[in-house]
């Protein structure tokens, strides 16, 4: 995790958001 990328904090938290979204959904799509 060493990218630096400028975005505004509301993108950022967005995204992140989003991955995490996405991660929760693929363990209970394999569980």
């Amino acid at each position: 995790m060493s990218k630096k990328i400028k975005v505004d904090p509301k993108k950022v938290k967005k995204e992140e958001l989003q991955g995490i979204f996405s991660k929760v959904l693929d363990k209970l799509k394999k569980g």
